[in-house]
């Protein structure tokens, strides 16, 4: 879409663009061979309705992680994260928990660099 849709431009980043009648700022451009999940071409921030309970318990966060930073560390920050959100509710701790994996080329267990 970038490509199609911007023409490359390296000042897309920074800039709004209009979807549905409504202004998003660019924040990124995914790199090439980047398909997660298939076929999408761009993201939106997410709207969670807080009194919903339809699909309450599930969502999947895509992150890049930094050049000075490994897979354990992530996964790691990933165990805290969990255990200070989840540990405000007891109900919810034994249910719940949070896991970094590895994207397809991606340098976690199992990925190629």
């Amino acid at each position: 879409m970038w490509r199609r849709q911007f023409g490359s431009d390296p000042g897309i980043v920074g800039a709004t663009v209009v979807l549905n009648d409504a202004g998003h700022e660019v924040v990124g451009v995914a790199p090439p061979g980047f398909d997660y999940p298939e076929r999408a071409e761009l993201w939106t921030p997410i709207q969670l309705d807080p009194g919903s309970r339809e699909r309450a318990n599930y969502l999947t966060l895509v992150g890049r992680l930094r050049d000075d930073r490994s897979f354990e560390q992530a996964q790691a920050a990933m165990t805290v994260l969990a255990r200070q959100h989840y540990g405000m509710d007891p109900r919810r701790r034994a249910r719940r928990h949070l896991s970094a994996g590895a994207a397809r080329g991606g340098a976690g267990p199992g990925g190629g660099a």
